[in-house]
């Protein structure tokens, strides 16, 4: 069965690189195939926690996020519930560790997996810091990879991140282009890369700030299904003071 994204990676980006209250930044996400409203993402982010509420089409909030970070821009902990779906998730980083817990049917699954101090460890929206550092290396045509915490999975899995030309991404057939800079993130592993379907993410080339994502939802709906692939439009804050979120 071929399995999608979402079964691997959380696909949330947030930079910080401020430490005062900053705006809300709005993601409106939608369906690929019908082009239909799905929920809101709104973000917001203060001294070293980001906060993030999913509401419906509705108004109604079916999940909440609450992401810990270090001075140094890396994710220390992190825990996604989703009411609607009784979902509850979480990752924290430990200086041997990473551990990882699922709760969902009434089942909980928990993963203790060893790391080393000097392990470059991407959870959640460090994903976005992660980018930013490489930046310049990407810009100049090199593939950088790294190891993603998946809760799916249960496992840290690797992943490669590339540029690509926007006129052939998604966002040329779905949006404007222009000032934008295009990256596409990957299984590192080619044997099984045919697996997933890869997620493209856009920056503004003047403020790196995430404009444009196309992937795996990081939610389900109440059935328990997944929401699939998605599209997700995000407003353009002042360049001053602006935060990313996926």
């Amino acid at each position: 069965m071929k399995l999608t994204l979402a079964s691997l990676l959380v696909a949330t980006l947030v930079s910080i690189e401020v430490h005062a209250a900053q705006p809300e930044l709005i993601g409106k996400v939608y369906d690929i195939q019908t082009q239909a409203l799905l929920y809101q993402e709104t973000h917001s982010f203060a001294d070293t926690t980001l906060k993030t509420s999913y509401t419906d089409a509705s108004g109604n909030v079916i999940g909440q996020r609450e992401v810990q970070f270090k001075p140094n821009g890396q994710v220390n902990a992190y825990q996604l519930t989703q009411q609607a779906a009784a979902i509850t998730e979480s990752v924290e980083r430990k200086q041997q560790s990473i551990d990882m817990s699922v709760s969902a049917a009434g089942k909980q699954t928990q993963q203790e997996i060893d790391i080393s101090q000097d392990d470059e460890v991407v959870i959640d929206a460090g994903f976005s810091n992660f980018l930013l550092r490489n930046w310049q290396n990407l810009l100049a045509g090199k593939k950088v990879t790294t190891r993603f915490a998946s809760t799916a999975q249960m496992d840290l899995i690797k992943v490669q991140l590339n540029q690509v030309d926007p006129q052939t991404s998604s966002l040329a057939d779905n949006g404007d282009t222009t000032g934008i800079v295009m990256f596409q993130m990957r299984l590192a592993n080619p044997l099984i890369r045919w697996l997933i379907s890869p997620i493209e993410v856009g920056y503004y080339a003047d403020t790196k700030q995430i404009a444009y994502y196309q992937g795996a939802s990081n939610l389900s709906k109440a059935s328990g299904e997944h929401y699939g692939d998605v599209r997700v439009i995000f407003e353009r804050q002042p360049q001053e003071g602006s935060i990313n979120a996926e």
